[in-house]
């Protein structure tokens, strides 16, 4: 809010009643999250002490965090309170949703509405943070404001708040194919190229030629049985382990494959990045990156995953929280998404 906007005297009333709105929105649409319920918990206590003091000071986590294992259950003991509650994502969660709680608040005729306020211990690493509810002045439209105009800017506000940007996470490939897989890729027109190709063409060479060789000598199955089955089951599964690679020149973008991956990643995907005739990357050039972001709406991890039957031939982003609610768009170029439910 500018400095020459009128701020609208508020009371401890307002307060109490920006509260009320704020606990109504929780329990209604504020789902079973640990943020929400924290967050209840402390518009609780920020009641309490408007109602005794007529202003709020901040809490800390471990008092908040007593007081959520009293409600809503669990143990005292175990992570760190730095752990129990990551600041990050709890500011996280709650800018997503702020907007929609200053909405809640104007519509019940409030000229303010809450914020939330972290502040990091003094002393360093290892203190825990704590965190207050305050009340900012809300802009009142002035008279003559075009309503179609506000519905439009509310609905560039949703939508800006609701889309996300990737970020880009190094990911680390399986031991024996660290030497292909460096952190900064490589050229499909260099030794590494050259060994995926292989990599790739060899099942369906050996499959060929244990094939080429039944049938011009049939009498090879009953010689060396175990020989040719084994060989002929395990050109087959090597073929299907690498069948989703196979469509990253068209695709551009594949789920990497678990072989592929070190078993401390969760997961990673390769993409293929075609270069200009004439340019050093001429013939393309190859990643193993994994993308991630911080869902808009429960503050958990977004990761990349098959669209599957809902969405065919697409590679999205799925919250690890609630995977087949909370699912949003990834464009490789951009590292950016939306809403896709």
């Amino acid at each position: 809010m500018s400095e020459n906007s009128p701020i609208p005297p508020q009371s401890s009333t307002d307060h109490l009643s920006c509260l009320d709105v704020l606990t109504q929105w929780l329990s209604a649409r504020g789902g079973e999250t640990r943020y929400s319920r924290v967050l209840s918990v402390l518009a609780e206590m920020s009641a309490n002490e408007l109602r005794r003091d007529g202003t709020t000071s901040p809490v800390d986590v471990d008092t908040l965090r007593a007081i959520y294992v009293e409600q809503f259950g669990g143990v005292l003991q175990g992570d760190s309170p730095g752990r129990w509650l990551r600041r990050e994502k709890f500011v996280a969660w709650w800018m997503a949703h702020r907007a929609e709680i200053s909405a809640e608040c104007a519509n019940a005729g409030l000229a303010c509405g809450p914020d939330l306020r972290a502040m990091p211990s003094a002393g360093g690493r290892g203190n825990v943070t704590r965190y207050q509810l305050a009340f900012v002045a809300m802009d009142v439209p002035e008279e003559g404001t075009d309503p179609d105009t506000d519905v439009n800017d509310n609905a560039a506000e949703r939508g800006s708040r609701e889309s996300l940007t990737y970020r880009i996470e190094p990911v680390m490939a399986a031991w024996w194919l660290r030497g292909l897989f460096v952190s900064q890729g490589f050229a499909m027109r260099s030794w590494r190229g050259v060994c995926l190709l292989l990599l790739l063409t060899a099942p369906v060479l050996i499959t060929w030629f244990i094939l080429a060789g039944l049938v011009v000598s049939p009498s090879t199955l009953t010689r060396h049985p175990a020989l040719t089955i084994t060989g002929l089951l395990g050109s087959i599964l090597w073929l299907i382990s690498t069948w989703p690679m196979y469509s990253l020149p068209t695709r551009r973008l594949v789920i990497a494959p678990q072989w592929v991956l070190s078993l401390n990643a969760p997961y990673g995907v390769l993409r293929f990045i075609r270069g200009e005739v004439g340019q050093p990357l001429a013939g393309g050039w190859v990643h193993l990156e994994g993308p991630q972001a911080t869902c808009p709406i429960c503050a958990g991890r977004v990761i990349l995953d098959e669209g599957g039957t809902a969405f065919p031939d697409r590679i999205i982003g799925r919250c690890e929280d609630s995977p087949l609610e909370h699912v949003f768009s990834y464009d490789p170029v951009f590292r950016s998404g939306g809403p896709l439910r």
